[in-house]
Formats: C-alpha cells, sequence, structure tokens
C-alpha cells in the first residue's frame, strides 16, 4: 500500500530486467562460494603446504595454516611439544624409519595422551600422509 500522499513506485521493464540479471548473479556468486568452500575443505585435507595453498586461493598462508590447526588440544599440545623439544635440542630430526628419506615429519604412533607427546617416530611426507589414512 502507498505512503499517504506519494505514489507507489513501479520499477520500468529495465529496472525489472536488471533486477533480474542481479538477482540471478547473486545466486551464481553464492554456488561459486559454495564450491570455492568445498575446494578448501578438500585442500586442508590433502598434504598440499600450506603456502602453496594460500598462493592458489589468493589468501594469507597464516589463513590456510589456522584452518589447518586441530581441534583437539591433546593434539596441539603433543605438537607444541615436539616443536619445542626441537627447539631446545631435546629431541632431533631422524630419517623416515620406512624409507630413511629426509625431510621428517614427527608421527605420534602412540597417540597424543599425556605422557606420549614426545613419543614419536619420524616419516617422510609421503609415509606420513599415508599412516593417517
Amino acid at each position: 500500500m502507498a505512503q499517504r500522499g506519494r505514489p507507489a513506485y513501479k520499477p520500468t521493464k529495465e529496472e525489472r530486467k536488471l533486477l533480474r540479471e542481479l538477482r540471478d548473479t547473486l545466486g551464481e556468486i553464492k554456488s561459486l562460494e559454495a564450491e570455492r568452500d568445498d575446494l578448501i575443505k578438500i585442500l586442508l585435507d590433502s598434504p598440499v603446504p600450506a603456502q602453496q595453498i594460500a598462493n592458489v586461493l589468493g589468501v594469507a598462508t597464516a589463513t590456510i595454516s589456522r584452518r589447518r590447526r586441530p581441534d583437539d588440544p591433546q593434539k596441539v599440545a603433543a605438537r607444541n611439544a615436539v616443536t619445542i623439544a626441537l627447539r631446545n635440542g631435546e629431541l632431533t630430526y631422524g630419517p623416515c624409519e620406512v624409507c630413511g628419506e629426509y625431510p621428517t615429519q614427527a608421527h605420534h604412533h602412540n597417540g597424543y595422551n599425556n605422557g606420549h607427546e614426545l613419543d614419536v617416530i619420524w616419516l617422510c611426507r609421503e609415509h606420513h600422509h599415508h599412516t593417517k589414512a
């Protein structure tokens, strides 16, 4: 209902066409954003380095690293314990226990519970990825 003293606004044919195009474009944008989110989820679960993902998506590396961070507080604590032990010299990198190659990553084969934070075996990226699968 029109306000008193003002006639109701009726968009012209051209304005209605522009509004339809805008609505369609917004629908396409939402669809693309959903596809992008799905792609990000797939990439976050992959062994692709955060820097490469960030370059492809045009975001900061810290954004990718933060989204990859585990929600499990014991897992975070175990990873932090390994990082600190490496920095302090209490733990040193070793060759992959499967193939003997470097560089390696720490694998918490006994879990992340208290007392097992530094109980790790060293695996190359390829073998570490296969143990997670």
